[in-house]
């Protein structure tokens, strides 16, 4: 077995078990949420829970062009039998687009600047 991922990134898995983030966009800075649920994904800008606020699709990557640690938590979680987890991943690692400005960027940069 490998070493343990650093805690930060078992504090962004956690909340990826949750199934959403709060992030900024890198242009505007509005305060996005993203959620990967099993009947959609989306950035909001807002709370998308009290409110309904714009919303943009998530741009899911692609499973067999993921670089970096992506492939190994994917692959984890497909062979733990975890498709729902290994398809969140694949949002968690694609692309949103800020639905106050329209910039696309890469979500995973975006949870990986978070304070912790």
């Amino acid at each position: 077995m490998g070493r343990p991922p650093p805690p930060g990134l078992r504090a962004d898995l956690r909340g990826r078990g949750r199934g959403e983030y709060g992030i900024g966009c890198p242009v505007c800075r509005s305060e996005l949420f993203v959620a990967f649920h099993e009947e959609e994904a989306f950035a909001s800008a807002g709370d998308h829970v009290t409110a309904d606020p714009p919303r943009a699709p998530l741009l899911p990557a692609d499973p067999e062009r993921l670089d970096g640690i992506a492939p190994r938590l994917s692959g984890m979680a497909r062979a733990a039998g975890r498709d729902g987890p290994a398809r969140g991943l694949t949002y968690l690692f694609g692309e949103a687009t800020c639905p106050d400005c329209g910039t696309v960027f890469p979500v995973s940069a975006r949870v990986a600047e978070r304070p912790y």
